[in-house]
């Protein structure tokens, strides 16, 4: 019986654990419904890499988790194939990545995390865990939010750029709220295995430790690891690092309030929404299904109204979905 346990656990990832569907008004968008929780209750070797490219292959935006567990290195030494997690913009709830013996997992296109419910941990609730990895770099080239919630890292020796070369507050939506927790309890202290000197942020090892190309600020440098690509987009204002702005650190020049993650080629050309995005502009709501006429003076139909998928409005449900205005609801959520 054991030849039909990889097909039983895939047949369960596509029908009960993982839902795709693309949306009419936006193809490029592959949106993918996940229910994983976290690493307690591991697949079998063997089949664990299969599991989460039918759980995340192809996936753009992520209603739900994103947890990475368990991805071991093949037979050569060589790192397995994680080209199907390269497409990854968005991600609604958290990141849990944890127990993985490979060098390396890129995320090269994952801008925002929006930590929408934060997984419970240390006493607090974290929108990215990273945990019990021997994993050397964690490329998270394009993140440049993390809307709400920490970020708690435990126990991950090797992982020094994530450990001592990241500007969070270029990340965290709101600076007086949110926080980067490292372990530093005796035998468990996240990134032990980092140069002494990277661990007492000396300058020149911190700035060394980058490509030349990177962002250097105060004598530091900052990247996710040792390539050019790798380097931390660093988009807030520098007179007001609560805000984005076009170009980043180098204009005055705000992005418009409701784009998140920062702007790009002008200021309303948002990274990402914070609210909805409808008609590839983003605004606080998606257009209601009632407006007031003031011809008539009375509510009536609005003929704009859209549905919010997630942040996301759109005029037609995806199959898998049942309608419930002004939002849509899964047919497996409560």
């Amino acid at each position: 019986m054991n030849f039909l346990l990889p097909t039983l656990v895939i047949i369960f990832a596509l029908n009960c654990w993982s839902l795709k569907f693309s949306i009419s008004e936006y193809p490029w968008i592959k949106a993918c419904r996940v229910w994983e929780r976290d690493c307690s209750k591991p697949n079998p070797k063997h089949i664990q890499l299969t599991y989460i490219k039918f759980l995340y292959g192809g996936c753009t935006h992520i209603i739900g988790n994103l947890v990475i567990c368990g991805l071991e290195k093949l037979e050569n030494g060589s790192d397995p194939d994680l080209s199907f997690l390269e497409k990854i913009e968005d991600v609604s709830g958290y990141v849990y990545i944890g127990q993985n013996s490979v060098k390396t997992i890129s995320l090269p296109s994952l801008k925002v995390i929006r930590g929408e419910p934060g997984y419970r941990i240390m006493n607090t609730s974290a929108a990215l865990v990273i945990s019990r990895n021997s994993l050397e770099i964690l490329d998270l080239r394009s993140l440049t939010a993390i809307q709400r919630n920490d970020i708690v890292a435990l126990n991950n020796q090797f992982l020094c750029n994530f450990g001592f070369t990241i500007d969070w507050e270029q990340i965290f939506e709101d600076n007086r709220k949110q926080m980067f927790i490292p372990d530093r309890k005796e035998k468990t202290v996240s990134h032990a295995g980092c140069d002494i000197a990277l661990r007492k942020y000396t300058d020149d090892r911190t700035k060394h430790s980058c490509h030349g190309s990177c962002p250097v600020v105060n004598g530091r440098g900052y990247c996710w690891g040792p390539k050019p690509e790798m380097c931390q987009k660093m988009l807030k204002c520098a007179n007001n690092p609560d805000n984005y702005c076009l170009g980043g650190r180098a204009t005055t020049q705000p992005c418009l309030e409701e784009c998140l993650g920062g702007c790009e080629t002008r200021p309303g050309n948002c990274r990402a929404c914070k609210h909805a995005m409808n008609d590839g502009k983003c605004v606080s709501q998606c257009p209601p299904p009632l407006i007031v006429s003031r011809e008539e003076s009375r509510t009536v139909a609005n003929p704009e109204f859209k549905y919010n998928f997630h942040d996301i409005c759109v005029k037609n449900c995806p199959a898998t979905t049942k309608t419930e205005l002004p939002q849509f609801l899964f047919h497996d959520d409560p």
